[in-house]
C-alpha cells in the first residue's frame, strides 16, 4: 500500500501512550511517508498570570509550548533512523488547529488516540475531526502493538445519491489496501434503515412493532453509526474487527454571497 505521503500524528496529553504513535510510524515506513508529530496546547486565559508568582501570561504560554515541543522531540528521537519526522506545537482549540495544519501543509492522513471510554469509541475532539477534517482520520485505540487480523468497511450504497458511490468506492479501496497490507480479512457492512420507520412507530401512525419487523425482515434497523457499533461486535462467527472504516460526505460548498 502506497497511498499516504504526509501523515499527521496528533499527540494527546498522555504522551506516554505510544501505541497509536507506533501505528503511525509503521504506516509511514510502509508508505515511505513523512511523519509530523503535532501537539495543541490551549491558550491561557488572561487571569492565569495571577497564579504565576510574577511570571507573565506570555511567559507561561511559552513555557507550555517549550515543554510540549521537548516531549515531541524526545518521542521523535526514539522512532529510529530512516524516517523523516517533523514536530509542530500549536496554540488554540485542538480540532480547529489540526484542520488548519492539514490544509496548510497538505497532510493526507491524520492519526490520533481515541478519547472514547468503555462502549463509546469516540470523544468530542474525535467526532469534530471526523466531521470537519478534509482527509481521512484514523482514530486508534490503545491496546498493544498488534497487527490487524480483520478489517471492517462500512458502506452506505444509495442509488438515488450518486455522490455516495464514489465515497463507498474510496472506503472499499482503502479498506482493501489496508487488509492486503496487514494480511487481514476484509469484511463489508451496510447498516440499513427502513425509510419512514420513525413515522411508522410514532404516536400518529402507531404501527404495531411486529408489522414494522415484517417490513424490515432480515435487515437491522436503527441509526447507522449505532448499528455499525453494535454489528461489528457480533458478526457471524464471533468476529472482532479492530479496524473499522467509515466515510462521510463533505457538505456542498455554499456559493459566495454578492454585496450590493
Amino acid at each position: 500500500m502506497d497511498r499516504f505521503k504526509r501523515i499527521l500524528f496528533v499527540a494527546g496529553a498522555e504522551t506516554a501512550s505510544v501505541d497509536p504513535l507506533w501505528r503511525a510510524t509503521e504506516l509511514a515506513r510502509r508508505n515511505g511517508a513523512r511523519l509530523t508529530l503535532v501537539a495543541v496546547v490551549e491558550e491561557l486565559p488572561p487571569w492565569s498570570a495571577l497564579l504565576a508568582r510574577g511570571r507573565s501570561r506570555v511567559d507561561l504560554q511559552q513555557a507550555l509550548i517549550d515543554q510540549r515541543r521537548s516531549d515531541l522531540e524526545r518521542l521523535a528521537a526514539e522512532l529510529g533512523e530512516g524516517l523523516e519526522v517533523r514536530v509542530e506545537v500549536l496554540v488554540g482549540t485542538g480540532f480547529v488547529e489540526v484542520v488548519r495544519l492539514v490544509l496548510r501543509d497538505g497532510h493526507d492522513l491524520v492519526i490520533r488516540r481515541g478519547e472514547g471510554k468503555g462502549a463509546t469509541p469516540f470523544g468530542s475532539t474525535d467526532l469534530h475531526l471526523v466531521r470537519k477534517c478534509p482527509v481521512p482520520v484514523w482514530i486508534d485505540q490503545p491496546g498493544g502493538r498488534t497487527r490487524y487480523r480483520r478489517v471492517l468497511a462500512a458502506v452506505d450504497p444509495r442509488p438515488d445519491e450518486p455522490a455516495r458511490e464514489g465515497l463507498d468506492r474510496a472506503v472499499l479501496e482503502l479498506a482493501g489496501g489496508l487488509a492486503s497490507s496487514y494480511g487481514a480479512e476484509l469484511h463489508v457492512l451496510h447498516a440499513w434503515t427502513l425509510p419512514g420507520e420513525a413515522a411508522l412507530t410514532g404516536p400518529f401512525m402507531n404501527v404495531p412493532p411486529e408489522e414494522v419487523a415484517a417490513l424490515i425482515q432480515e435487515f437491522d434497523s436503527g441509526i447507522p453509526l449505532k448499528a455499525i457499533s453494535e454489528k461489528h461486535q457480533r458478526l457471524p462467527g464471533g468476529i472482532q474487527a479492530r479496524l473499522v472504516l467509515l466515510g462521510k460526505l463533505q457538505p456542498p460548498a455554499q456559493p459566495a454571497s454578492s454585496r450590493r
